[in-house]
């Protein structure tokens, strides 16, 4: 309930004080790895804590966090205690973009972030200002203030795990905070009548949505096959538990609900499992793999890693074409040479699509190969 909700916040806060008073000349070897990139090298403690000692305090490196915290609060003013620098990173795509570390995201916060008024925990906009602005279009940074005066200290329902928990429910509630009024509405009027607000559509949900397997969002659909793939343990359920297990577990995982998820989420234009794909081949040339491994973990694993290697485990079939011409776009920012291969074999299995011949001169002329690049336009 909300007031256990309130004594696990201060409880986390409490010992977030508690750790900040640490002595600050511990050394911390997961924090310095992680935070330094360039010593990806460096593998036991000792040889850690042996840079930090000859280099690293020289260098103005930290060797853990509470010296990091102390050292950018004394210079710009108090971390807040509810601070979680992966949820501010996720929450901003300029810092995602920027790979930021812990370190980067705290001295951003304290030094442009505060004065920006950006999110700097995993709160859900949305969701309070429909509790407590009663859906009044309000700014961020106005939210952010009255969570700071009142929201944490109140224990207020911010997130759609607090929903959840106010629901008597267990597991997460980002399927909560993924619903979209408008497109909730429209794809659910038939059953669930009018929804004009978030709860609405969560009561509707729990009293007859997830019976219907019906999607929270246009681009949320589910597909309890798919699902049962992926979880073999779910294999005797029905496609309403399958549901459930997906919204409450799986998308707090940021799991897939359907093929075509799978796809968007790898990047890779196609939407349904490719038969040319020799999976079980493929699996049998990776030791590493085991029998719990599915057509769709090897086919992720065959698109990130498997494919300049294991180029053969593409047979000639039907969808052997747009297989292959989904790999040559999906290289093609990343590997000029594996997106040439990939279209390349397309033309010799007689399958290429002629709308990619500037997307194949476009990664010829990357490789600086600029005669072929000509050849193909």
């Amino acid at each position: 309930d909300r007031l256990q909700a309130g004594l696990v916040r201060g409880l986390r806060h409490m010992a977030a004080v508690l750790y900040r008073r640490t002595p600050t000349d511990a050394f911390d070897e997961h924090f310095y790895r992680a935070n330094y990139k360039d010593l990806v090298g460096f593998r036991t403690r000792r040889e850690l804590r042996g840079h930090y000692n000859r280099h690293g305090r020289q260098e103005g490196r930290f060797p853990n966090l509470v010296e990091a915290i102390d050292y950018f609060e004394r210079s710009y003013g108090t971390l807040p205690s509810q601070f979680d620098s992966r949820a501010y990173i996720n929450a901003h795509e300029d810092l995602r973009a920027l790979a930021f570390t812990d370190v980067q995201a705290i001295e951003h916060y304290l030094k442009w972030g505060r004065k920006e008024g950006r999110a700097y925990c995993a709160v859900s906009y949305d969701i309070y200002r429909e509790f407590y602005f009663k859906g009044r279009i309000v700014p961020d940074q106005e939210v952010i203030r009255d969570l700071n005066d009142h929201g944490f200290a109140q224990s207020r329902i911010c997130t759609g795990a607090d929903i959840m928990s106010l629901k008597g429910l267990s597991g997460g509630g980002k399927w909560i905070e993924a619903i979209k009024i408008d497109e909730f509405s429209l794809l659910n009027s038939a059953w669930a009548g009018p929804v004009s607000t978030r709860m609405q559509a969560v009561d509707a949900m729990l009293e007859k949505g997830i019976e219907l397997l019906a999607p929270v969002a246009s681009a949320l659909q589910f597909d309890p096959k798919f699902y049962k793939e992926l979880h073999p343990e779910l294999k005797h359920k029905s496609p309403e538990q399958c549901y459930c297990h997906w919204l409450f577990v799986g998308f707090e995982r940021n799991e897939p609900g359907s093929a075509i998820q799978f796809f968007d989420e790898l990047g890779l234009a196609l939407v349904d499992f490719p038969s040319a794909f020799r999976w079980k081949r493929y699996i049998g040339l990776k030791r590493f793999f085991s029998d719990k491994h599915s057509r769709w973990s090897a086919i992720r694993d065959y698109v990130v890693d498997g494919f300049a290697k294991h180029v053969s485990s593409i047979a000639e079939g039907d969808d052997a074409g747009a297989f292959l011409n989904a790999l040559g776009i999906y290289y093609l920012p990343i590997n000029a040479a594996l997106s040439v291969q990939a279209f390349e074999r397309a033309v010799r299995m007689g399958v290429f699509e002629e709308r990619n011949l500037e997307s194949l001169a476009e990664a010829y002329l990357q490789l600086r190969k600029f005669e072929c690049a000509l050849e193909r336009l």
